[in-house]
C-alpha cells in the first residue's frame, strides 16, 4: 500500500508563539465544542478558546495536537467539515487525528484540493485507498516525532447509527495490521514514536502487545463504553472531558500533566477572533416574540379546512409550538381512503434546556427529539392516533426522530395524522418525552361529556389496563356490508397506561432537591395489536379484527392519564355462536424500561371464564423444538388436498409461525413440494397466515393444498428450527390415508 510521509514545521504566525518549555498538547474527544461561554456556570463545557487560552498561559510554543473527535458533532455541523479544518489550522493545530467518528460524505469534498494536517492509518476511501497520509512526522526542539493514527471498533459496537453512516462511503482497516504497516513506513531517524488512539480499550492492549518497543507512547482520544472509565496502563489517557481539560507531554520523556480548564480559565482573544471569523458567535440567539393567538373556534373540520394559530407550551427542556393547522383530502397527489381526511400540523420544536440540566446531563446541550410515531399523539375524542409521516413523501415533513445541537435551536416541519371525517370530537396534542413532563395543548374544544365511555372491569399489568366498554353483534347493514352468511362483533376497547419512568427531581423543578426523584408517565403503544387481539372459538380457531371496517389504530397508543381506544369488528361465519376476546401482550423491552416478560392475557365475553378447547384425535402428531403440530384431519377436495392441523406454541412468550411455508406436501413422483394455498376454518372463511400462537393454547386451521393427481402417494412434512420430520401418506379420489 502506498505511504505518504508528512511534515511540518511550527510558523512564527501561529496562536501559539509565546515562548515556554519544549512539549506538545493534547486536546481530544473535544466532539465540536468550540464557542466559548461567558455565562454558562462554573461546571459546564468550557469551550476550545478557554482551552488554548490555557495553553498559550502554561506553554506557547508547544506542538498542539489533537488525538481525536474533533470533528464529531457540536458547532462543526453548523460550521462545515471545510471551515472546521481551515480553523483548526488557523489556530495552529499541527496534527488532527482523523478517527472513524469523525468522517463524513462531507469530508471528501473538504479534502479536494487541500491537504489539512490530518492523521489516519485506519481509514481508507470506498476503494481501499488511504484517505488521509497515515502518519506524519513534526520536529520540535531538536525532536523528531513520528504521528501514528489508528481506530479500533470492536464488532459488537457496529450497529450504532454512526457506523452505518461511516461505512456506507469509508473502510477501516484492522488495527493491528493498520499499526504494522505505519510503523513498517516510518523512517529510521525519528526520535520517538506516539500513536494517537480512538476505540475500545480491548484493542488497545492487543496493539500494545503487538507493538512492544517500536512505540513510545499510546495516547488515547477518545473510547467506547463509559466515557472516562480508566485506559490500560501506561496509556497516555488525553481525552478532554468534554473540554474541561488538556493534556501537555514534555520532551523529551513524554511525561503527562493534566492543565484543568473552567470558565474561569483565561480565554484566547486569538481563538475567539478566528472562531467569529469562522461564523461563530458566542452569543445565544435572540428569542423570536411569538403573539399569543388562539385558534379558530369554527368546528367544522371538514376539507378543506385551514385556521392560523400559534399554540405555544414548554416544559423545562423543550418548546412545542403550532404554528398552522389545516385538514386535507390528498396529501401530494395521495388521496385519503373514503370517509377519512389528513390533519395537518405545522410545528416548531425549541432546545430550551437550561444550564442546570446541561450540568446535570454531563455538559450535554444537544436535545433529542425522539419517535414522534410512538411520543406525538393527536388525541380526538376517546380515540388516538399516531403520525404517519413515513407513509408519505415531502421534504416539509419533520423525520421521526431528529436533534437539535443547542439551547436556542429550532425544528420546524409538518406532522399528518389520518383521521375520519366525520366529527372527531374535541382535539389536544400530546408529546410524551422519556425523561421530561409531557407536553398537552387543546387544539379544539368541546364538551367531554359522553364522548369518553367507562370501563366497568379494567384488568391491569405492569404497564397498561385496558377493557372492553361493550362486546355485542351488530348488524351487516349499520357498517355497510352484504348480510349474507356473517356474523359481525363489535368490540369498545379503552385502555390507559400505567408506565411511569423515575427521573431527577430538578428535571421538573430547578429548585428541587438534586437526590430526590419524580415518576414521569409514559404512554404504551400496543404493539402487534393487529395479531394479539384474538377472537377465538373453542375449536381454536381464531379471527383477527377487520382493520376495514375498525376505527382502532393498528398499532393503538394508551395515554397515562386518560381511557382512550376504540371500536374494532370481528366477522365471523354465522355457525360460530362462542367465543371469547382475548388480549395477548409481547415482550415490551426498553418500553418498559427493562421490565421483562410476558404478562397473562386478558379475556373478554360472557363464556369466557368457562371457555375449554374440544379435543380432536391426532391422525399425525409432529413434535418440534418450540413448535408441535398435530395433524387431525385430512381430506380430499376438488383442488387437492385438506389437511386440518392443531398448532402449539411450546415456548414460554408469544410465537409468530406462519404456516404458508411451514407444513409441505412432496409427491413421489415429482419430488417437488408443495404448500398451501389458502388457510381457513370450517365453513371456508379465510384465516390469518401468521397469527399469534400464545403458549400453550391449541390453534387450529385448515390448510388447502393443490393437487391435480387423482391418486398417488408422497410425504406430508413440517419445518422446525432444526429439524424436518415428515410422514409418509397415499391419497385416491375419495380419501387420503396416513401410515
Amino acid at each position: 500500500m502506498k505511504r505518504v510521509l508528512l511534515t511540518l514545521w511550527l510558523v512564527a504566525v501561529s496562536p501559539l508563539s509565546l515562548g515556554a518549555s519544549p512539549g506538545l498538547w493534547i486536546t481530544g474527544d473535544i466532539r465540536g465544542s468550540l464557542l466559548p461561554c461567558f455565562q454558562c456556570p462554573e461546571e459546564s463545557e468550557p469551550g476550545l478558546a478557554r482551552q488554548v487560552g490555557v495553553m498559550l498561559e502554561e506553554a506557547g510554543d508547544d506542538v498542539w495536537l489533537d488525538a481525536g473527535g474533533f470533528l464529531d458533532g457540536g458547532e462543526v455541523g453548523v460550521l462545515g467539515i471545510r471551515e472546521s479544518l481551515a480553523l483548526a489550522e488557523t489556530l495552529g493545530m499541527q496534527a488532527l487525528h482523523l478517527t472513524w467518528r469523525d468522517v463524513s460524505p462531507a469530508l471528501l469534498d473538504a479534502l479536494a484540493g487541500s491537504s489539512p494536517p490530518l492523521v489516519s492509518a485506519s481509514i481508507a476511501d470506498a476503494q481501499g485507498e488511504p484517505l488521509v497520509p497515515p502518519s506524519l512526522v513534526i520536529e520540535h526542539d531538536d525532536q523528531r516525532i513520528g504521528i501514528i493514527g489508528i481506530s479500533g471498533v470492536p464488532s459488537r459496537y457496529r450497529h450504532l447509527p454512526a457506523w452505518k453512516t461511516f461505512s456506507e462511503s469509508f473502510r477501516l482497516r484492522e488495527a493491528g495490521e493498520a499499526l504494522g504497516d505505519a510503523l513498517d513506513g516510518m523512517p529510521s531517524d525519528v526520535d520517538r514514536v506516539v500513536v494517537l488512539y480512538a476505540g475500545d480499550h480491548g484493542i488497545l492492549r492487543r496493539l500494545i502487545d503487538q507493538a512492544g518497543e517500536s512505540v513510545d507512547a499510546f495516547i488515547m482520544g477518545s473510547s467506547f463504553g463509559s466515557l472516562y472509565s480508566a485506559p490500560p496502563e501506561a496509556v497516555i489517557d488525553a481525552r478532554s472531558q468534554r473540554g474541561r481539560r488538556v493534556t501537555q507531554l514534555r520532551l523529551p520523556d513524554l511525561i503527562a500533566t493534566y492543565h484543568a480548564v473552567t470558565l474561569s480559565s483565561p480565554i484566547s482573544d486569538s481563538a475567539v477572533q478566528a472562531l467569529e471569523s469562522a461564523g461563530l458567535s458566542h452569543a445565544p440567539p435572540a428569542p423570536d416574540s411569538r403573539p399569543s393567538i388562539a385558534l379558530s373556534e369554527d368546528p367544522d373540520l371538514s376539507p378543506p379546512f385551514t385556521a392560523p394559530l400559534l399554540l405555544e407550551q414548554e416544559n423545562r427542556v423543550m418548546g412545542l409550538s403550532v404554528l398552522g393547522v389545516e385538514t386535507r383530502s390528498d396529501w401530494n397527489g395521495i388521496a385519503a381512503a373514503a370517509g377519512e381526511m389528513y390533519l395537518v400540523l405545522d410545528l416548531l420544536f425549541e432546545n430550551r434546556k437550561p444550564f442546570d440540566l446541561i450540568q446535570q446531563d454531563g455538559g450535554q446541550r444537544a436535545l433529542r427529539v425522539g419517535n414522534l410515531e410512538q411520543n406525538l399523539v393527536l388525541v380526538a375524542g376517546s380515540k388516538t392516533h399516531a403520525v404517519i409521516n413515513e407513509e408519505l413523501q415531502g421534504a416539509d415533513l419533520l423525520p421521526d426522530t431528529f436533534v437539535l445541537p443547542r439551547p436556542g435551536e429550532v425544528g420546524r416541519g409538518k406532522v399528518v395524522y389520518r383521521l375520519a371525517d366525520d366529527s372527531p370530537g374535541p382535539l389536544s396534542l400530546r408529546f410524551y418525552h422519556i425523561e421530561y413532563p409531557v407536553l398537552a395543548m387543546t387544539l379544539q374544544e368541546e364538551d367531554q361529556a359522553g364522548v369518553v365511555q367507562q370501563v366497568d372491569d379494567l384488568q391491569q399489568h405492569h404497564f397498561l389496563e385496558l377493557g372492553i366498554s361493550s362486546l355485542e353483534e351488530v348488524e351487516a347493514g349499520q357498517l355497510g356490508q352484504p348480510s349474507a352468511d356473517k356474523r359481525f362483533v363489535a368490540v369498545e376497547l379503552l385502555g390507559r397506561s400505567r408506565l411511569t419512568r423515575t427521573n431527577p427531581a430538578n428535571h421538573d423543578d430547578a429548585g428541587a432537591d438534586p437526590e430526590a426523584t419524580v415518576e414521569t408517565p409514559r404512554v404504551v403503544p400496543y404493539l402487534y395489536a393487529d395479531q394479539h387481539i384474538q377472537l377465538v372459538s373453542p375449536d381454536g380457531y381464531v379471527y383477527l379484527p377487520d382493520w376495514q371496517l375498525s376505527d382502532l389504530e393498528r398499532i393503538p397508543t394508551f395515554l397515562p392519564d386518560v381511557l382512550t381506544g376504540g371500536r374494532l369488528i370481528f366477522s365471523l361465519p354465522e355457525p360460530v355462536d362462542t367465543y371469547r376476546v382475548s388480549l395477548y401482550f409481547p415482550n415490551f423491552g426498553t418500553i418498559t424500561e427493562g421490565t421483562q416478560g410476558f404478562p397473562e392475557p386478558m379475556f373478554f365475553g360472557a363464556d369466557a371464564n368457562d371457555f375449554a378447547y374440544q379435543e380432536r384425535e391426532t391422525i399425525i402428531d409432529f413434535g418440534l423444538e418450540q413448535l408441535r403440530v398435530r395433524v387431525t384431519g385430512l381430506g380430499r377436495t376438488d383442488q387437492g388436498l385438506e389437511v386440518e392441523v392443531e398448532v402449539f406454541n411450546e415456548t414460554d412468550g408469544p410465537g409468530f409461525w406462519p404456516m404458508e411455508s411451514r407444513l409441505g406436501i412432496t409427491p413421489t413422483g415429482t419430488q417437488q413440494r408443495i404448500t398451501p394455498t389458502a388457510m381457513t376454518d370450517p365453513y371456508g372463511t379465510p384465516l390469518p397466515w401468521n397469527a399469534h400462537l400464545p403458549p400453550g393454547e391449541p390453534r387450529r386451521m385448515r390448510l388447502h393444498f393443490p393437487l391435480s393427481e387423482p391418486q398417488g402417494d408422497g410425504a406430508i412434512d413440517v419445518r422446525g428450527l432444526s429439524d424436518n420430520p415428515s410422514r409418509p401418506i397415499r391419497w385416491d379420489e375419495q380419501q387420503v390415508l396416513a401410515e
